[in-house]
């Protein structure tokens, strides 16, 4: 056999489909390794972070002592890119049942604290928003009244004037009562992101750490 018969023999063909097929699977077995130190990676520095802001989360509460008002900073967030359920399925041969629970708890505590957190600062809008209503409510309601005792009292008269000086110090009243508004936090979310943190906190993740270190350095 020649070398153009064996070229066109099915004998070659079957070998090149074979070795495009190994070339195939060793790219396709490359990228998956690429994608898992990656991913490795990001959790890694996802939970070291995540940890960091404990400790940070923690010194706020112990600095506020019983004012729940300072609890929480508005921007003290613990999770603020969750990338465990997109990584997870890589290493699912690499963590044992404990450890991949662990690091599942651990993340859910993570994003329910940010979502108190989360909760806890829409609290100020929305108080802000009642003390307007308030003060508006309370001039409307002086000036009506004021309307109906005095019908016939002209536009800018002494009568109407002192209505609505009346009705200026009712709102700095709600004001100034409203400062109190303007610095409320509920208590649940104070609550929740306490316990959320705890429980956090008391989660081991040493061993996964370890091993998602030892993912991240493998050579390719």
């Amino acid at each position: 056999m020649n070398l153009w018969e064996f070229l066109n023999s099915g004998f070659f063909i079957a070998l090149l489909g074979t070795a495009g097929a190994i070339t195939a699977y060793v790219l396709y077995r490359r990228k998956i390794r690429l994608h898992k130190k990656d991913g490795a990676n990001i959790l890694l520095l996802e939970i070291q972070r995540a940890k960091r802001q404990i400790a940070v989360a923690e010194k706020q509460f112990r600095d506020a002592g019983d004012d729940e008002t300072k609890m929480l900073a508005e921007d003290t967030f613990l999770m603020p890119n969750e990338s465990w359920s997109k990584y997870k399925y890589l290493f699912v041969q690499n963590f044992d049942r404990d450890e991949w629970d662990a690091v599942s708890s651990f993340y859910d505590k993570c994003e329910l604290f940010d979502e108190a957190v989360i909760h806890n600062n829409r609290a100020f809008p929305q108080n802000a928003e009642q003390v307007r209503s308030s003060m508006g409510q309370a001039v409307a309601s002086i000036l009506t009244e004021f309307s109906k005792k005095n019908p016939n009292d002209k536009s800018g008269s002494k009568g109407e004037k002192a209505a609505l000086a009346t009705a200026r110090k009712a709102a700095d009243l709600i004001l100034s009562n409203g400062g109190a508004l303007y610095a409320y936090s509920p208590r649940k979310p104070v609550v929740d992101a306490r316990t959320q943190l705890a429980a956090a906190r008391g989660i081991g993740l040493d061993v996964v750490t370890t091993k998602l270190k030892k993912i991240a350095r493998a050579k390719n």
